[in-house]
């Protein structure tokens, strides 16, 4: 559902909103699943700041039958770029990315 999300900020015009951040924190439970090479997703929750994750249908196509299946916006490719880490402790994590329209 997290890509649903992001895919709706790719959609908003620079004209409504010249920058778009999607802020995320996250528990162990959805950290392991980000992080499980299965899922490869560890590159796009892991980008350092300044580093980024492009998403478009070569990416989507990659992503198994079970994520692609819950994707139910219109895909528009976009970057995703990682602003913000942090470790808020408790098993609990930061992330902040800049979503950038290709």
């Amino acid at each position: 559902m997290i890509f649903n999300d992001l895919i709706r900020l790719a959609h908003i015009p620079k004209a409504t909103a010249a920058r778009k951040y999607f802020i995320y924190v996250t528990d162990r439970q959805m950290t392991s699943y980000f992080k499980n090479p299965n899922n490869g997703l560890a590159d796009l929750f892991d980008l350092a700041a300044g580093q980024s994750f492009q998403v478009d249908t070569m990416f989507l196509n990659s992503r198994p039958p079970c994520f692609r299946d819950k994707v139910s916006c219109n895909l528009i490719p976009f970057d995703v770029v990682g602003c913000f880490a942090r470790d808020l402790g408790e098993e609990h994590l930061l992330r902040v990315y800049e979503i950038k329209s290709i």
